[in-house]
């Protein structure tokens, strides 16, 4: 079953929020979920992106969430993004519109997922100034900013309900680029389990994160 606000047909255990309030200007969605099958957590505070327009706004680039994700060589391509996949992963044959994973294999404990979101777009600090405020009910994590890539990212790191250590990143994007369904996706969810491998694999991916416009 395809749902209109996941960026795909990939059926993951971390999926993107609930589609925005129409009734508030905006909405930051941010969902943190366990492993496998367990814990699901989400944000949804109203908050104003700080950003300026992007000329790319009048003009936004619609995904179709069926559309097959192509692999150039080592390089994962979508509409909305690409980058260089790590050796030794393969893509997941779930891949699909703007939604990708790359591992060892297609389960939530053995692979990347690399996907557009709706709703934490903006500036890097507002992002992850309502994440904290989002996480304090949910569990223990610790939220920080990073520059990886020469991007700003918040970083999300806490444990899962299997007891399983995972470290996830928002990669805010400028407002009014990408829209899926009528909903405009504006940050990449990256999220994966934390080993050594795992954290390599994980900075390979976000050291080439490439966006079409930048």
């Amino acid at each position: 079953m395809t749902d209109p606000y996941v960026t795909g047909t990939a059926d993951h255990t971390f999926m993107p929020p609930p589609r925005p309030s129409s009734a508030r200007p905006r909405r930051w969605l941010l969902t943190v979920l366990a492993a496998a099958t367990a814990l699901t957590a989400v944000i949804a505070v109203a908050g104003h992106s700080s950003e300026p327009p992007d000329d790319r706004a009048t003009a936004p680039v619609v995904i179709d969430g069926t559309e097959p994700v192509q692999l150039d060589g080592a390089l994962v391509r979508t509409r909305c993004f690409s980058y260089r996949m790590p050796e030794g992963l393969a893509l997941s044959g779930s891949s699909a519109g703007c939604a990708t994973a790359v591992g060892v294999g297609e389960d939530d404990i053995s692979e990347i997922q690399v996907r557009m979101q709706a709703g934490s777009g903006g500036d890097v600090d507002e992002v992850a100034t309502e994440v904290r405020a989002a996480l304090v009910e949910v569990g223990t994590f610790d939220v920080d900013t990073v520059r990886t890539g020469g991007r700003d990212a918040v970083r999300i790191r806490g444990v899962d309900g299997w007891g399983l250590r995972r470290t996830s990143y928002v990669v805010p994007l400028p407002e009014g680029v990408f829209s899926q369904d009528g909903v405009a996706l504006d940050s990449i969810w990256l999220t994966s389990p934390v080993s050594p491998e795992f954290d390599a694999w994980v900075a390979t991916v976000l050291d080439s994160l490439e966006v079409p416009g930048d």
